[in-house]
């Protein structure tokens, strides 16, 4: 196997990958293991080497009203409706499903 940390433009490491097959990209740094700890930390792609940078992360939440999450759904509200008759439908399906299922169990002893 082969373990690579995947970098962004400035060099800090995005994620880690385990590959069966060796590759030859710019973004992708080979590494002895795969270790979740390279996440965040930053490659010198001059030195080829791996620096005690580490990517900042912003602790600072913004503040989230009922009145926000209100205004991001209403589109939603709008273009959505569900009705007795849809949701007797659903659960109609899901019965079916369920026994379909439970034929399939039954036919393979499980």
């Amino acid at each position: 196997m082969f373990n690579y940390a995947q970098i962004n433009e400035q060099g800090y490491c995005i994620g880690i990958s385990s590959l069966t097959n060796e590759v030859v990209q710019e973004n992708m740094i080979l590494i002895e293991q795969y270790d979740n700890l390279y996440i965040g930390r930053k490659y010198d792609r001059e030195s080829k080497q791996w620096t005690d940078e580490h990517l900042s992360i912003l602790d600072q939440q913004a503040e989230l009203t009922l009145q926000d999450i209100k205004k991001d759904t209403s589109p939603i509200k709008a273009t959505t409706s569900l009705t007795a008759n849809d949701a007797l439908t659903i659960m109609e399906y899901q019965a079916t499903l369920d026994e379909k299922l439970s034929k399939i169990i039954v036919h393979l002893g499980l």
